[in-house]
């Protein structure tokens, strides 16, 4: 039998403060809560290790997560930029266009994960189209196939 990938679980220093930042911040619906930890619908799920568990002497808060990130993406990126910056999030970078040209930007959660929001494939494509970029130039730029492009610009 193999293994079934379930979820990437965060271990945090405090599930009240992280929780706040996820679900009221970033938005995420909690499915099932266990007290110390809590799973969302998007996969994703939240761990304070308690000091009598095994991991407590494994590991370390050290804050320095940024080894990997949780990407997100959004149909309106400026829209979702200004919620974070009206919550005074820590940003690692404000909105930047990617050498692939998808719009990007990200912060960091209470424990200094790093979080991305990115727009959504579609979107990248149709504003490079409507600034002027050909398929073509689109093609090169993104590395999408020509037919994808085409697809993305017909729907």
């Amino acid at each position: 039998m193999k293994p079934v990938f379930h979820s990437t679980v965060l271990y945090v220093s405090n599930i009240d403060a992280s929780r706040n930042f996820y679900e009221k911040v970033i938005g995420l619906i909690a499915i099932q809560d266990f007290g110390k930890s809590v799973s969302y619908l998007s996969g994703i799920s939240l761990y304070e290790i308690q000091a009598n568990h095994k991991l407590s002497s494994r590991i370390s808060n050290n804050k320095d997560n940024n080894a990997f990130e949780l990407y997100f993406e959004c149909e309106n990126i400026e829209e979702v930029y200004n919620v974070h910056r009206n919550n005074n999030t820590r940003f690692l970078h404000p909105i930047e266009e990617e050498s692939w040209g998808q719009k990007t930007f990200r912060i960091y959660d209470p424990d200094d994960n790093i979080i991305a929001f990115g727009e959504s494939l579609d979107i990248s494509v149709k504003r490079m189209h409507s600034e002027g970029y050909n398929i073509d130039q689109i093609c090169d730029k993104t590395s999408i196939e020509k037919a994808a492009i085409e697809s993305i610009l017909d729907s």
